[in-house]
């Protein structure tokens, strides 16, 4: 009943009301399974909050004590990817988002994926990063969010490259 309590706050948005009740099933936690509901609400929360270092704490405890399968896994290692993208740290994110990658092909590494091609773009690495995104597109062919995404990520590349005839036929 706790669980449910804490699931329903969150769905409602009442975060500060969530948070008790997912601490306190993460107390009474009995098994990996509940371990894992208790931190992936706080992650979720502390995901809204824009809480960074939260985020990355709680991926690495569900990486330690709580990951359940490969899917959870690779949720974790997105999440702390994001957590570390969006402070700046491109170095720690890669890592994060490349065992994404490795973990298992799901839509988390997919994203992380194409996550390490925007971080390419960005760095002005135009060419590598048109090589993971057509990488990608051959591992993660079923994602099609990340699969558009993708290809309009690639035109960005060639518009940077100042090959707008490519740009314009991606």
């Amino acid at each position: 009943s706790i669980q449910k309590i804490a699931e329903i706050e969150l769905e409602n948005e009442g975060f500060d009301k969530a948070q008790p009740y997912f601490t306190k099933l993460l107390d009474q936690s009995e098994n990996k399974r509940d371990k894992y509901n208790a931190y992936s609400g706080l992650l979720e929360i502390a995901k809204v909050k824009s809480d960074y270092s939260k985020m990355i704490m709680y991926a690495d405890m569900i990486l330690e004590e709580a990951a359940i399968n490969a899917n959870v896994i690779n949720e974790a290692y997105r999440n702390k990817g994001m957590a570390n993208y969006y402070q700046g740290k491109y170095e720690e994110a890669k890592l994060s988002f490349q065992q994404a990658v490795n973990s298992a092909k799901d839509e988390y590494a997919a994203e992380s994926n194409y996550m390490m091609a925007l971080m390419q773009y960005n760095s002005e690495n135009y060419e590598l990063s048109i090589n993971t995104l057509f990488e990608m597109n051959k591992e993660f062919s079923s994602y099609a969010q990340w699969i558009g995404k993708s290809f309009l990520l690639i035109a960005d590349n060639y518009l940077a490259m100042d090959e707008i005839f490519q740009a314009k036929a991606t």
